[in-house]
């Protein structure tokens, strides 16, 4: 192969050809390798809280941080049901890792303490709460 000038320079020209044959068989076989995984489709979507609970779905989207919003979201959610009398209630939200320090009464990160200390004040009154993560595209 006769190479332009202008190519010549170029550092992948230079590379000995057996070291391009054996990047190349590198990445052959890891597109095989990756051309074998196997992936399910999730189906993603909106499902009904069970009969006699009331759903709440939480995406906070307030000036702060995503973490600090979405409990932001669960106590303001919480307050209001509270407020209109519900006693069952199935709270979604789009973090696994809000979803259990919810569930697991943990403080969190210190940016969040004060925020989910209301929020287990909130869940140990007398009432029902799930507390689960549910992808946003499904809220």
């Amino acid at each position: 192969m006769i190479l332009p000038p202008s190519d010549s320079d170029n550092p992948m020209y230079k590379r000995p050809v057996h070291q391009a044959v054996k990047d190349y068989n590198i990445a052959f076989q890891a597109s095989r390798i990756i051309g074998e995984v196997h992936c399910e489709p999730a189906y993603i979507s909106w499902k009904p809280p069970p009969q006699g609970w009331v759903k709440m779905n939480s995406d906070g989207s307030w000036r702060c941080s995503a973490y600090v919003a979405k409990f932001w979201g669960v106590l303001e959610g919480l307050k209001l049901a509270k407020r209109l009398g519900f006693q069952a209630i199935e709270v979604n939200v789009d973090s696994i890792l809000v979803a259990n320090i919810i569930n697991n009464n943990k403080e969190g990160s210190p940016t969040g303490r004060d925020l989910v200390r209301k929020i287990c004040s909130l869940v140990s009154m007398d009432w029902e709460i799930m507390v689960r993560h549910s992808y946003c595209e499904a809220n």
